[in-house]
């Protein structure tokens, strides 16, 4: 709320300022030019831990690992950025042992991990295939051992009775845990993942709980708004465009989920307060929305913004808001984003020669 998302100039100076010599953004700062530039000149390292898509200009940095450098050669850029932080720890860990920094240290249990991993990796929204899936399917393994005491709690309030699937993360307990830092504070999530105390556990799991109920009322009525602005609008465009005064910017993600499922096309909605919105996308499986916004800033469309092929965000002045729409909109045909009547996805495909009833 007060700062929006990604590093600021403001933060990373603050940092700097309390003794900080190291800063390590996640899920963030690919596009963070400015404020990368700034911490430079401080003398402030930064190293960024990222998946959105990247330009051609990359920010000063002590190091960016994102699979989706242009330059990068990983095959692995449908990784989420939990998958990358993991990865890199991963490699921290064997550079170490290497090192011999393991000699008289117990080494980390990186597999004991792959809860959060999985929990992060299903919440991006990425495609659960290749590596991704790896992780999740093992992941889902750690969940279900209940060692983690704050997810423990919050299945037990959330009421899951079976055994934990991609659906309870997706579902149930991702959106419990970000309701945190939609409408209510964002550090219980991080409290909830990292306390050893059950009754910490079992109280921040109810905070939580309650929140998310209050963030399904905003929803609600924010869902409500929208749909009345597009129906007043007509639906003929490719893309789905929606604003308003004051829209909690803790929604407006959830919000262009529920229009791109509806209208089955990008969906954008961006919350004013005086002449700056900030914007929230979200896309369907033929159109890159993260590649739209990225070229959009680098047009001078959008005060700042990324993303990945399915989801992005974005800040905008609102006197640049009908040329970025127009762009928008062109993107999204060049990119095949005119389906014509209702899609059906498919996973696979099943001969009936490969079923058995058994």
């Amino acid at each position: 709320m007060r700062e929006g998302y990604g590093p600021t100039d403001e933060a990373l100076q603050k940092l700097h300022a309390k003794g900080a010599q190291v800063v390590v953004t996640v899920d963030c700062g690919t596009g963070a030019h400015d404020a990368l530039a700034s911490a430079a000149l401080i003398g402030l390292d930064v190293i960024v831990l990222d998946h959105h898509l990247a330009g051609p200009d990359l920010p000063t940095c002590f190091a960016l690992v994102n699979p989706n450098r242009l330059d990068d050669c990983s095959d692995q850029g449908a990784l989420a950025a939990v998958g990358v932080v993991y990865l890199l720890i991963v490699a921290l860990n064997r550079a170490l042992r290497v090192a011999g920094f393991f000699k008289s240290r117990r080494e980390p249990d990186l597999m004991a991990w792959l809860d959060l991993v999985a929990l992060g990796t299903v919440c991006d929204v990425v495609p659960l295939t290749g590596l991704n899936r790896a992780l999740v399917r093992q992941g889902l393994k750690v969940i279900a051992r209940r060692q983690n005491r704050g997810l423990a709690a919050l299945a037990d309030i959330a009421g899951m009775d079976a055994r934990p699937a991609s659906y309870h993360l997706g579902f149930v307990l991702g959106p419990r845990i970000n309701a945190g830092g939609r409408v209510g504070e964002a550090g219980l999530g991080h409290k909830l993942l990292t306390t050893d105390d059950q009754r910490d556990a079992s109280n921040i799991a109810t905070r939580l709980n309650d929140l998310n109920l209050e963030r399904q009322t905003i929803e609600s009525l924010n869902v409500q708004q929208a749909f009345a602005k597009v129906q007043l609008a007509g639906e003929t465009d490719p893309a789905v465009f929606v604003d308003g005064r004051h829209w909690h910017p803790g929604v407006i993600g959830l919000v262009a989920s529920r229009l791109a499922q509806r209208y089955k096309k990008p969906s954008l909605v961006i919350s004013f307060d005086n002449d700056i919105g900030r914007g929230s996308a979200r896309s369907v499986p033929n159109v890159d929305i993260g590649a739209i916004i990225t070229a959009a800033r680098q047009r001078g469309l959008l005060l700042g913004g990324g993303g990945h092929p399915m989801a992005g965000g974005f800040t905008i002045q609102r006197s640049k808001l009908q040329a970025f729409q127009e762009f928008a909109k062109e993107r999204t045909i060049k990119q095949g984003g005119l389906a014509e009547g209702p899609t059906l996805g498919l996973d696979g495909v099943l001969a009936l020669s490969g079923a058995r009833s058994e």
